[in-house]
C-alpha cells in the first residue's frame, strides 16, 4: 500500500479542530482497522527482505505522521486561545457607556448573592445584622474571649495567619474599643467571624441601657445579631481557602434552650436550600467547640447528592463567653450557630471546587448569572 506523506501532511495542516486531527489519526492509526496499522500486520505476507524495507518505510512514515499530527495540535490550541481572547477582550480604556459597550449588564457574583440572601432571611427572624469588617484582630476577641486558652491548638500557627504588630498603625493598635490587649497579646487575621461575638453583645447592651427607662431596669437583655463578613485561615485546597466567608448567628435572653437552636437552624436550612419543613432531615452530632456547650456538628441529607453532608457548627453559648459579654451566666442563655458561606454556596449549587469563586473566569460567572 503507497501512501503520499505530502497529501497527508497538507490534510493534517488544513485541518481546523482537535476532531478533524483526530479523524485523521484515527484513519491511519486505529488499533484495529488504521490503514498504516494493516499495513503493519500484514507484513508477515511478504518475503524477508521486503518486509525489512517495508517495515522500514510504515514505521518512518508512522513517525512522520504523529510529529505532524502533534504539531498541528499545538496550532489549533493556540488558534483556541487566541480566539477566545478575542471574543472576551475588555477594553479598559472605554467610557462606561452601557448602550455602547456593553452587550448586557453585569451581575451579582454568586458569594454576594449568597451573602443578600441569607441576610434576607435573617431579617424575615428579626435578627440584627453586623458587617464583621474588623478583619484584623487581637489574640483576646479571636481567642482569649471564647474560652480558648492559650496554649489550644486553635492558636497554632499552621492556621492562624498572624500579623507583625509593629506593622499596624499605631492608632489602631492602642484603640481600646476594639483591641483590648493582655499579656503575650498578639495581632492576626481573624479565623472566625465569632472574634467580634462579645465585642458586639458589649456594644449591644451597651446600647440597651443607655436607651432604657429607669422603670425598665428590671426586664433584662434579649436580643439576637448576625454577622457576616471574611476570615483568613493558612490553608487552600480544593474545599479550603486562605479567604473566605462566615456567617454566624447568636441569640440571648433568659430562657433560650437547645431547642430554640435547632428550630432556627431547621428554618434557616429548610429556606436556604429550599427544601420544605416536612422534607428537610438533619442530624446533630455531639462535638466541641471551647465557646458552646453543649456543642453540635448538623448535617444535612441533601437529595441532589443522596447523601449526608456536614454544613454547620452550632451549640448553647458558653457561661465563660457570656461573662465576658458582660452577662450573668447564672441568669443568661444563648446560642451560637456558624456556616461558611462558600460551603452554603457550593453545596446549594453543586460547585466541586472552592477556588472558582476567586478565579475571575468570565464563563463560570456568565454560568451562574443565567441560572440564578
Amino acid at each position: 500500500m503507497n501512501f503520499n506523506i505530502d497529501e497527508i501532511n497538507e490534510r493534517i495542516q488544513k485541518s481546523p479542530s482537535m476532531q478533524a486531527l483526530q479523524e485523521i489519526e484515527k484513519e491511519f492509526l486505529a488499533r484495529e482497522n488504521g490503514t498504516i496499522t494493516l499495513a503493519l500486520q500484514n507484513l508477515s505476507k511478504l518475503s524477508p527482505d521486503e518486509r525489512k524495507n517495508v517495515g522500514i518505510e510504515l514505521n518512518k512514515i508512522k513517525g512522520l505522521l504523529l510529529k505532524s499530527i502533534e504539531n498541528q495540535r499545538k496550532i489549533v490550541k493556540e488558534n483556541e486561545v487566541f480566539e477566545k481572547i478575542k471574543n472576551e477582550k475588555i477594553d479598559v480604556t472605554a467610557p462606561a457607556n452601557y448602550n455602547l459597550y456593553c452587550e448586557k449588564s453585569g451581575s451579582i457574583h454568586l458569594i454576594t448573592e449568597t451573602k443578600n440572601f441569607l441576610m434576607n432571611i435573617l431579617h424575615k427572624y428579626k435578627f440584627a445584622i453586623y458587617s464583621g469588617d474588623y478583619d484584623i484582630e487581637n489574640t483576646y476577641h479571636n481567642f482569649t474571649s471564647l474560652n480558648t486558652h492559650e496554649l489550644h491548638p486553635a492558636r497554632q500557627t499552621q492556621d492562624t495567619i498572624y500579623i507583625n504588630s509593629d506593622s499596624i498603625d499605631e492608632n489602631i493598635r492602642k484603640n481600646e474599643k476594639y483591641f483590648i490587649n493582655e499579656k503575650n497579646d498578639e495581632f492576626l487575621l481573624r479565623t472566625h467571624t465569632s472574634a467580634q461575638q462579645t465585642r458586639i453583645a458589649r456594644e449591644i447592651i451597651a446600647e440597651i441601657d443607655e436607651n432604657r427607662e429607669e422603670s425598665e431596669n428590671e426586664q433584662g437583655y434579649n436580643f439576637k445579631y448576625a454577622t457576616l463578613g471574611r476570615t483568613y485561615r493558612n490553608e487552600s485546597d480544593g474545599t479550603h481557602s486562605p479567604m473566605f466567608h462566615q456567617i454566624e448567628l447568636v441569640a440571648i435572653s433568659t430562657n433560650i434552650y437547645p431547642q430554640d437552636l435547632i428550630e432556627m437552624t431547621i428554618n434557616l436550612l429548610s429556606e436556604f436550600f429550599e427544601i420544605s419543613k416536612t422534607e428537610l432531615k438533619i442530624n446533630l452530632r455531639t462535638n466541641y467547640f471551647p465557646f458552646t456547650n453543649p456543642s453540635w456538628e448538623v448535617d444535612l441529607f441533601l437529595p441532589s447528592k443522596n447523601a449526608w453532608i456536614e454544613v454547620l457548627g452550632c451549640g448553647m453559648i458558653h457561661e465563660k463567653v457570656l461573662e465576658n459579654m458582660g452577662l450573668d451566666s447564672k441568669i443568661y442563655r444563648g446560642y451560637a450557630l456558624g456556616a461558611g458561606l462558600e460551603r452554603l454556596c457550593m453545596l446549594k449549587n453543586n460547585i466541586q471546587d472552592l477556588r472558582q469563586f476567586f478565579s475571575s473566569d468570565i464563563e463560570l460567572l456568565k454560568y451562574y448569572s443565567n441560572n440564578n
